[in-house]
């Protein structure tokens, strides 16, 4: 079962120390960075640990700026854990968890524009190309 648990100081430092594989490192920050922007935007931030059971196999962030957006900044799935169903059971659940709050008619997110498997991953959820970009990241969005 996955479920999403709020980073705090019980889980900090194993969330800081997930990987991705080698060749998925510029297709992603490093969670110890991802951590510090949470720190210095505490009020849209929400770091989760992913939850496989008693084990965290990955990290979600949102931010999540009621009456203006909510977004998955960041998502990442320890390279221990990959290719397992994790990611798309902790995407299914982080979708749920932003429409229950019924604050939100979309979510958006950003995706390296060369990493075709993870635009076909977030694509295979509904998402799509809005057309915006940010350097070498594209923006989806899913209306909710």
């Amino acid at each position: 079962m996955i479920k999403l648990v709020p980073v705090d100081k019980k889980n900090i430092y194993k969330v800081a120390n997930l990987k991705v594989k080698r060749e998925q490192k510029n297709d992603v920050a490093p969670n110890l960075y991802s951590l510090a922007e949470a720190y210095v935007n505490q009020e849209v931030a929400r770091p989760y640990a992913i939850m496989h059971n008693d084990i965290i196999v990955g990290f979600l962030m949102l931010w999540w700026e009621e009456g203006v957006e909510s977004t998955i900044w960041r998502f990442m799935i320890d390279k221990r854990y990959q290719n397992k169903g994790f990611g798309k059971k902790a995407m299914i659940e982080a979708i749920n968890l932003i429409k229950a709050s019924n604050k939100f008619d979309k979510i958006t997110l950003s995706v390296v524009e060369t990493n075709v498997k993870t635009l076909k991953f977030y694509e295979s959820f509904g998402f799509r190309l809005t057309g915006n970009r940010d350097d070498e990241e594209v923006e989806m969005a899913l209306p909710i």
